[in-house]
């Protein structure tokens, strides 16, 4: 399991681009420069299925983006959440423990 993101070379100089690993494999940060200097942040993650590990994974998310003083802050990715049991493959009940 990784987390991967791509840049559309048209919208983004690479030379003003910096990208960071958060948490091996689970999220990593992209600070990214355009228009007119201004500057985004990306977050992409892939959290774990496992329900504790999911609490703690967004628990530690937030406490490393709470004090966060760029306010273009995007997180993005699959979060492994899903709204109805019908939406799991197959369909499923979540775990009661």
């Amino acid at each position: 399991m990784e987390v991967v993101s791509a840049i559309n070379q048209d919208l983004g100089d690479e030379n003003n681009l910096h990208h960071e690993i958060m948490i091996p494999n689970i999220a990593s940060k992209i600070k990214i420069k355009w228009g007119d200097n201004q500057e985004l942040t990306l977050i992409n993650i892939y959290p774990l299925n496992n329900k504790e590990n999911k609490i703690k994974f967004f628990e530690k998310l937030a406490s490393m983006t709470r004090n966060n003083k760029n306010k273009d802050l995007c997180v993005m990715g699959d979060f492994n959440c899903v709204e109805n049991d019908i939406d799991r493959s197959p369909p499923h009940k979540d775990n009661k423990k």
